[in-house]
């Protein structure tokens, strides 16, 4: 069989990921955890889709159609990435913070 255009042209790597930026969803959001554990609580298009306690240097992300929400239990040790902007801590350490994220959505900065 003979390849697709799509097969002689996608080079990953070399050329932009065309596909994988068409398949991301309109909200992605990016966490680091910073010196302190931080527990944190995911809420995707509705669902809970994660729950724990992450020790610094944790790194998770994830997507959805219409928002994520984003609890902490120490806000100054979670640095946030949303849709490829960095917006730094959402909060101060200590600090219980809640924040939805949503398409559209312009935040300059969390705290």
């Amino acid at each position: 069989m003979f390849p697709t255009l799509e097969q002689w042209t996608h080079i990953k790597g070399v050329f932009p990921d065309v596909l994988e930026a068409q398949r991301r969803k309109p909200v992605r959001l990016d966490i680091r955890v910073v010196e302190h554990p931080s527990w944190l609580r995911v809420i995707a298009d509705g669902k809970t889709v994660f729950e724990a306690t992450l020790q610094p240097g944790a790194e998770l992300n994830w997507e959805a159609e219409r928002s994520i929400v984003l609890r902490t239990g120490n806000a100054g040790g979670v640095l946030v990435t949303f849709n490829d902007r960095h917006l730094g801590a959402m909060g101060r350490f200590g600090e219980v913070k809640e924040v939805i994220f949503e398409p559209g959505l312009e935040i300059q900065s969390l705290q």
